[in-house]
Order: structure tokens, then sequence, then C-alpha cells
């Protein structure tokens, strides 16, 4: 997709030509010290442990989407905001316009492979005058957006736990949302999988990557369950769905609003699952081989999300039994799914599908949880937050401890909502996306206008294509904040109201207020950790240590392969310049 010029061959010493791309990840060395320098080129130190592969930041991204338990949360809601129709065109819809904003997010992550990437991304995009503001509000709506992300991820398993004992008619455990004790179990259960995913967030980085590959091998289960093992189950148990109502049909069961109107409401339904994915970029200095890795696993994380999710839930409509029944069974609306793997798969059945959900749902909050606290690490590092210098310490295995305790308390006063309202779990979410939307569109929009000629492009890049794309994202991420702010039923009542816009306003309030009265005097951007003769000195040492003739050594290798592959200019004509 992206547009780029190959650099003749002439221009490249005859002995450097012939090499592979991929010979630049061959020295792990000189990778990890090119690494370091453009890291060091941003103004920062190499703090964090650089030891994550492709893989394991791809894994973050998609960890953190975790898409099939977003289809099952969100299934019945979607379901009754435009039925089947709504579902599958809003899911299509959905998925290329989440992709054209994660490539143009991609674009300035490779430029800007920083920890808590959003907040930077915004400064330098902003330009010398609005980078500080700009900066400032994004690192506030993506500390908002992640931490309600992680009390969103944590009560979807609760809900599942607290739901499960119903299908084994076991009635004594109360699950009436409407009732206080309901919410206070859900409670429970949610803070109780919060401290388990802070506690797995304070292991060594060696040790928690595995986490990735527990969570991908479950994800795969788990789609085999589903797209395999469902599919047969409820052809013998009741039949298929027909296709005209799987394809064609559309139900509205929101009180006091039209068709098209719930169909807009019905954007949470792949916007929440979808949504995001700069998880890649925030553990980018973690990330071997970060400006191009990172930008990769944004992508590409939302690119499977998309496709796995989608088969199933076609899926879901074939199998699903009466669709009155299913929309009107006793479970609570968001594990409403359970009815249906019931009626399809047996108690038992159902039990083995929730039960890997359940450890799915925990595993995604840990992930969302490690980019949610690098988030907090990063802009804590440049002095945004308050107590700033004690959210930087770490612990032995250099994990940001401080920031993972932070970040779990912002999660631990989003859960209280779920006492007071019935509503909580649909406003949590939709305040989690609309922040990140909004933060998504606003890197971007000054992207492709304040700095369109002054960016420098990285490794990825979207060439020309830029501010086209880049015009589509921001509008459709503005449209998408605003149905997620729309009243979900009329009249509005304190038991239905939707808090989502109230948590956005207020949040945006608390970010302003503070600039206005204190940060405008003192915040200028990112503060340089490195000054420019220590990134000089630490240059002419990478120079020194190398062998041979200059003209030979491996860093040039690294820079002229990476010219072949990428079409662009060497890696050291490309770092960015250090922030100001």
């Amino acid at each position: 997709m992206s547009e780029s010029t190959v650099a003749p061959a002439a221009e490249l010493p005859s002995d450097i030509v012939h090499l592979r791309p991929s010979a630049a990840r061959d020295d792990a060395a000189v990778v990890a010290a090119r690494d370091e320098q453009m890291l060091n080129e941003l103004g920062y130190k190499q703090d964090l442990t650089r030891g994550m592969s492709a893989f394991d930041n791809w894994a973050t991204s998609f960890g953190a989407l975790y898409c099939i338990g977003g289809v099952q949360v969100l299934f019945s809601t979607a379901l009754q905001e435009g039925g089947p129709l709504a579902i599958w065109t809003n899911w299509i819809i959905a998925s290329l316009l989440t992709y054209v904003i994660a490539c143009c997010i991609a674009e300035v992550c490779s430029a800007y492979p920083t920890a808590g990437s959003m907040y930077y991304w915004a400064f330098k995009c902003g330009g010398p005058k609005y980078g500080p503001l700009l900066s400032w509000v994004v690192a506030w709506l993506t500390v908002l957006a992640w931490v309600t992300n992680v009390a969103s991820d944590v009560t979807s398993g609760a809900q599942f736990i607290t739901n499960e004992p119903l299908a084994f008619n076991i009635t004594s455990f109360d699950i009436d949302l409407d009732d206080q004790s309901a919410r206070v179990n859900q409670f429970a259960i949610a803070l109780a999988l919060l401290i388990i995913a802070g506690l797995l967030n304070l292991i060594k980085q060696k040790y928690f990557v595995w986490i990735y590959w527990v969570f991908t091998a479950l994800m795969a289960i788990s789609f085999v369950m589903n797209v395999i093992w469902l599919p047969i189950a409820a052809h013998s148990s009741y039949g298929f769905q027909n296709s005209t109502v799987v394809w064609t049909s559309t139900i509205n069961n929101v009180d006091g609003v039209s068709m098209s109107y719930s169909w807009m409401l019905s954007l949470l339904f792949p916007m929440y699952t979808l949504a995001g994915f700069d998880a890649s970029g925030h553990v980018a200095e973690e990330t071997k081989h970060a400006d191009l890795e990172a930008p990769k696993g944004i992508v590409n994380s939302v690119t499977s999300s998309a496709l796995i999710s989608f088969p199933i839930l076609i899926i879901f409509l074939y199998c699903l039994p009466d669709i009155n029944d299913f929309i009107n069974s006793p479970y609570d609306t968001n594990v409403q799914i359970i009815y249906m793997y019931e009626a399809a798969l047996g108690v038992n059945g159902q039990a083995a599908v929730v039960t890997v959900g359940i450890v799915l749902w925990l595993l995604n909050a840990t992930i969302t949880l490690q980019a949610t606290s690098r988030i907090v690490f990063a802009i804590a590092r440049d002095h945004v937050l308050p107590f700033s210098s004690y959210l930087r310490a770490k612990n032995r295995f250099n994990q940001p401890f401080a920031a993972v305790l932070f970040s779990c308390a912002c999660a631990f006063i989003f859960l209280l909502t779920i006492l007071p309202s019935q509503v909580a779990f649909a406003s949590i979410t939709s305040a989690s996306v609309v922040s990140i939307v909004v933060a998504y569109s606003a890197i971007i929009a000054c992207r492709i206008t304040l700095t369109r000629k002054t960016f420098r492009q990285g490794a990825y890049n979207l060439g020309r294509y830029s501010v086209p794309m880049g015009v589509v994202a921001v509008m459709f991420g503005l449209i998408v904040a605003v149905c997620l702010c729309l009243p979900t039923s009329y009249p509005v009542t304190v038991d239905t109201l939707n808090f989502a816009p109230i948590i956005f306003a207020s949040w945006l309030v608390l970010c302003l207020g503070y600039w206005v009265v204190s940060a405008s005097f003192w915040f200028r951007g990112p503060v340089k950790e490195i000054e420019d003769e220590k990134i000089l000195n630490l240059e002419e040492s990478i120079e020194d240590s190398e062998e041979g003739p200059r003209k030979e050594t491996t860093v040039d290798v690294i820079d002229a392969n990476f010219k072949i592959a990428t079409g662009g200019s060497s890696t050291s004509a490309t770092f960015p310049e250090a922030a100001p």
C-alpha cells in the first residue's frame, strides 16, 4: 500500500547489494545498538528491557483486542440494535475503516517508536505551536481509554463467572443486575481478576512473554470450538437459522428510537472489538527492530482480528436458536451467548467453551494492563501526571511496578461504577472506545495538516496515500465518537443513562483545567533524557566498535539492505529529531 522509490544499485557498494534484506536481523547486537540509538535520538534512555520479538509485539495488540471475546460479549446487544443485517454489514464497514486508521497510526509509530507512544506522536504531529497542548490532552485521553479498557476486560470475565451457575440450575447466586447484591458479586469477582492481572505484570519479561503464547494457543482452541464444534452441534441439535434471516433480517429492540438510530448504536460492536491496536506501539521500546515491527504489529493485529471474527459472527448468526428465546434468556445481555452454547453443546460443552473464554479474559486483561502501564510510565517520565517521579519506579525485574499499581488503582475506580448502575458496563466500554478513537483522530488530523510537509517518514509509510487515508480515518473516527455518546434508549432515565459522554467530558475538563491553571506554564512536551553530545558519543562508540573498513561495517549492511527492502533512505538518515 505504501509508495516508495527503490534506490539504484549503483549507489551501494557491490559487496553489499547482493545481501538478502533480512541480513539486518541476523546480528542481534547491532540491531539492539541501532534500536537504542534511535531511542536516544528521540531523547530517551533504554530504561526497559528490549527483548520482545515481532510475534510478541503483534501478540500485545492481538491480545489486547481479544476479538473472539468482543464478539461473544456484544453479540446480543448488536443483535437487538439492528439485527443480523446490521451485525455483518457494520462489521465489514468498521473493519475496513479501522484498517485505514491502523495504517495511519502505524506510519506515525514507525517514525517515533517510543513507549506510551501516542502521547509522543501527538507532540511531534502537533508541531512546535500546538504540540505541547495536543500531547497533554492525548496523554490524558490515552490513560482514560486504557484504564477503562482494563476495567471492561475484567468485568467481562466476571460476567461469565457470575452467570455460569445458572447453566447448572444453581439459582441461589444472584445474577439480576437490577439487584444490588448481584452487582456486588460482579464487582468482587472483577476486582479479583484485576489483582491477578496486576501480579502477573510484575514478573520478568522473559517469563511474561509466555502469556502471549498461552493466549494465542487458547485463542486457537476457542476458534476451533466456535467455528467447528459449535455449528456441528447446533445442526444436530436444532438446525441452522434460515439464510434469509442471517443475511437480510433487521431487529430494533431499543426503546423509542428509529432503526437508523439503532443501527448507529450497534457500531459499538465492531469498534469495541477492534479498537486498542496501538498496544504494539506502547511496547515499542521493548521490541527489537521497533521502527518496523511495531507498526507491522499494529496493522497485522487489526487484520488478523477482523478476519478471525467475521466467520465467527456469521456462524453465531446461523447457530442462533429461536431469536426471541435467545434475547429473552435469563442470562445477562452481555453473556447471552451462554444460552446458545448450552442449547447446542449441552451444559458440559458450554462450560468448556466458557471456561476457555474466562481464562482468555484474564489474559486479555493482563496484556491490556501491560500496555496501560507502559503508557503511564512513559508520560510520567515526562512529568505529565501527578507524582510522576514515583510512577517511574521499577522493580528488580525491570518492570514499571509503580505504573502497574497506578493503572490497577484507576481501573478499580472505574469498576466502582458497577455498584450503582446496571448499564455501567456499556458506559465503560463506550467511554474506552470514544477516548481512544478521539486520540487516534487528533493525531492523524495533525499529521496530515499541521506537520504534513515536515513529517519525517519511517520504515513503514503510506507514501502519497497518507493524506487521503488520513482524511477518511479522521472522518470515521469522529462519526464513531458521536455515535457512541448517544443515549441508548428513550426516555433517558438514571437507570438507562449512557455515562460514556459524562465520563469522557469529565476527564477532558479535568485535563484542560489542569492545563490552564498549571501545566501551560511549565509543560513543553517530552523531556529529553539524553543530550545531543551524549547521542553523538554513542554513535561514535558504535562506529568504533565495528571491525574492518568503515564502508563495510555491519551498520552499513543494515542501512543498505534496509534501503533495498523498504525503498526508503538509510536508517542512519531517517532517525527522527529529538524532542525539543
